[in-house]
């Protein structure tokens, strides 16, 4: 089984302006001093974790939270903090997400010479009512105004999320958001079906009966629409969510979808290295507390068996839509996908929900309709 060490890099910054109704990631609002004793807990955690860093990183994603909703002075610390203590690979894929509405030309101009290179911009929807009742701050014309900004700052790399399935919205709706969207021309996007979080406002106020979700044969249109609609403009639909223009695809996401190693630092980051899955503390105050005190923030740890790992590897590596490659499988893996999968293959493959070949496996179209609980089946 091979091991290696991580070449993609996360970073929580875990503050908002405030909650949305649907989200489930850990934030904070920000408040006055909480940004300085994250960045100081955070310079302390790559202290304690530079003995993994063996390798220099080929991408960096900052997400959240928010990360610019931190202030321009703010943001240059946390970059420079990055810039002079992790080594990157050139070239580097270097990632921040940004909501509409948190991004000036300051901003933007820090990004920039900290060599952020590509952004990821919090879109969700083009309607104001649907932006709304998902508690977004931003509005349509917020999106726009976003991405002039950072083209003309001189940002190429652009990837905007959109979700589907939201209450209301039928359809019709949904066609009119990806009109909006190919208007903007953006090289990448990722398209979501709304997900009821468990203890999030909007769970809370569906299992009330104050919201109607979205029946399942109108989320299933709304997907074909996105697949068909983008695929038909020239985006590669490269893994279930999402879609990117030749040499666009986001080269972190796809350190995930391999199931490779990657390191996490932040409250509630997610690590995964040498087979031992991790994940900090899901609380500021705990990651300060215990960095503070000179020892990792880490919440939860497990090691993986052998044959977990794999499976783990195959339910994966089957997000994106070339599937498993059989021979890069058992290189990193060490199974035969064939030996290990083949009965559960067969019987998917029976059902129309999966492609196998000799030298690989990939959902179908109708299997990925059904992703998650086709992928369920391998676990």
């Amino acid at each position: 089984m091979e091991e290696e060490a991580p070449k993609a890099l996360y970073v929580h910054v875990p503050f908002c302006l405030a909650k949305c109704s649907y989200c489930d990631f850990y934030s904070v609002v920000k408040t006055s001093g909480a940004v300085e004793k994250y960045l100081a807990a955070l310079r302390k955690e790559l202290e304690l974790t530079a003995e993994e860093r063996t390798q220099d990183f080929s991408t960096i994603y900052v997400g959240g939270g928010t990360p610019t909703a931190l202030s321009a002075d703010e943001l240059a610390q946390l970059l420079s903090t990055l810039c002079g203590q992790v080594a990157f690979a050139a070239p580097v894929e270097f990632t921040v997400e940004a909501n509409p509405g948190t991004l000036d030309a300051d901003k933007l101009h820090v990004l920039r010479i900290h060599g952020v290179n590509r952004l990821s911009i919090g879109a969700q929807s083009f309607d104001d009512g649907l932006l709304k009742l998902l508690g977004r701050r931003h509005n349509s014309r917020d999106i726009l105004d976003v991405l002039a900004a950072a083209r003309e700052a001189d940002f190429t790399n652009l990837s905007l999320d959109l979700i589907f399935g939201i209450p209301t919205q039928g359809p019709s709706d949904w066609e009119r958001d990806l009109d909006e969207l190919l208007r903007c021309n953006v090289p990448h996007v990722s398209a979501y079906s709304l997900t009821y979080e468990e203890n999030t406002p909007l769970a809370r106020r569906a299992a009330a009966g104050q919201l109607e979700r979205v029946s399942e044969a109108d989320e299933l249109t709304m997907y074909e629409t996105v697949i068909d609609g983008l695929t038909t403009e020239g985006y590669e639909h490269y893994e279930i969510s999402n879609f990117a223009r030749p040499d666009f695809r986001c080269a972190h996401n796809e350190v995930y979808w391999a199931n490779a190693a990657y390191l996490g630092l932040g409250p509630s980051a997610a690590s995964y290295i040498s087979g031992e899955r991790r994940r900090n503390a899901s609380s500021l105050t705990d990651y300060v507390a215990r960095l503070g005190a000179g020892e990792l923030a880490v919440g939860f740890r497990e090691r993986l068996a052998p044959e977990k790992r794999a499976r783990e590897t195959a339910v994966m590596n089957l997000r994106r839509t070339h599937g498993i490659d059989f021979d890069e499988f058992q290189r990193r893996t060490g199974f035969n996908a064939s030996a290990l999968l083949g009965e559960e293959l067969q019987v998917l493959a029976q059902e129309g929900l999966i492609q196998v070949g000799e030298r690989s496996a990939a959902l179908t179209r109708r299997g990925l309709m059904v992703a998650d609980t086709v992928l369920s089946e391998l676990v």
